[in-house]
């Protein structure tokens, strides 16, 4: 009897003892101001994460606590938000939207050692932190992507204008890069600071260049007035833009008929994944932003499943250092040099409007 009261005594104890500790993970995202849209986006990938992969907060029997940051995409916003999330919310990664943002955080994760799984575009990115890794497209891909549709469709005179953003600078250069390398001319490049926006300035000197066709890489605020001031204009060069083209607020400010047959870029969504997030992706421009949230949280919960004695950020950077595909439910993708290996697709916007 006293053996037996011994052991309930000690039960508690040999219980907790096999457990194993709770683990957190922080969400870095654009909650509010003009980006938000974004943040909602990428909130449908996390939510599809946790449901399938971390059901009732917990991965393998272990209590996994994820804690959201508001970056406003503000790198100055961003970088307090990471340092909250790691110094004081003890985050052992961190998944963060936006490459301002990503940037911004970027030698905080390496000084102290935290991975960052970054939604960003941006070369320096993975170049310049041993502890980033990608589950964007690259700038350079994105970039390559545009330049050799176009030039494969015949235009050989492009314009460029580009909002002076980490990201959107990246992929530009990228595009410039390729598209000059393929035998085309870039006769119009415009690089636009966000409180220098005029379209129709900007739009008049693309104008009177004559392209074939425009690279229009601008940011959420701007874009929706760019395609509009096009339509305007009476300019009809193929127009190609970024994957925020898509965003229903973009298409309300330029209009059905001046969106219509604006192509973008994307990471490519398994058919799985789109059936499995059901009507979350009956639109389009949530699909790049929600498939990409979903991989990097996704493949995170799948680390700490897989290495059930990862204990802190060390422990699990080590793991995520010998991942080199993405399995979990409704996506299989190559992770290499880490980046996650996304499929381009090209889409053209149609002229109705949400």
């Amino acid at each position: 009897m006293r053996h037996f009261i011994l052991l309930l005594t000690l039960l508690p104890h040999i219980l907790l003892a096999e457990s194993p500790p709770p683990f957190t993970g922080g969400l870095l995202l654009e909650l509010t101001g003009a980006s938000s849209p974004n943040g909602q986006a990428c909130k449908v990938g996390f939510d599809a994460a946790q449901k399938h992969l971390a059901p009732g907060g917990k991965v393998a029997g272990r209590q996994v606590r994820l804690v959201y940051g508001d970056s406003q995409r503000e790198a100055r916003v961003g970088l307090s938000e990471f340092r909250k999330l790691v110094d004081i919310d003890g985050a052992g990664f961190v998944v963060t939207l936006s490459s301002p943002v990503c940037m911004a955080v970027n030698p905080v994760s390496k000084q102290k050692g935290v991975p960052v799984f970054g939604i960003a575009g941006q070369a320096d990115f993975v170049r310049e932190n041993p502890y980033a890794f990608r589950f964007w497209l690259s700038a350079q891909a994105e970039g390559r992507a545009h330049a050799e549709r176009l030039f494969s469709d015949g235009k050989r005179k492009a314009a460029v204008v580009t909002l002076e953003d980490d990201w959107t600078l990246s992929v530009s250069d990228s595009f410039k890069h390729r598209f000059l390398e393929l035998g085309g001319e870039i006769v119009s490049d415009l690089e636009i600071p966000p409180a220098s926006y005029e379209p129709a300035v900007i739009f008049t000197k693309v104008k009177a260049a004559a392209p074939q066709a425009i690279f229009v890489n601008l940011g959420i605020p701007q874009l929706g007035s760019a395609f509009r001031k096009i339509h305007e204009l009476g300019i009809s060069s193929t127009v190609h833009s970024n994957a925020w083209a898509q965003l229903s607020a973009v298409k309300e400010v330029a209009g059905a008929e001046a969106i219509s047959g604006v192509v973008v870029t994307m990471p490519k969504a398994p058919q799985r994944f789109l059936e499995m997030l059901g009507e979350s992706a009956a639109d389009p421009s949530t699909r790049p932003l929600a498939l990409t949230c979903y991989c990097a949280l996704g493949t995170a919960l799948k680390v700490l499943e897989e290495n059930p004695g990862i204990k802190n950020a060390a422990d699990f950077q080590r793991a995520m250092e010998g991942v080199k595909k993405i399995a979990i439910p409704g996506v299989e993708l190559d992770f290499r040099d880490r980046e996650a290996q996304y499929e381009v697709e090209f889409y053209r916007i149609e002229g109705s409007l949400p």
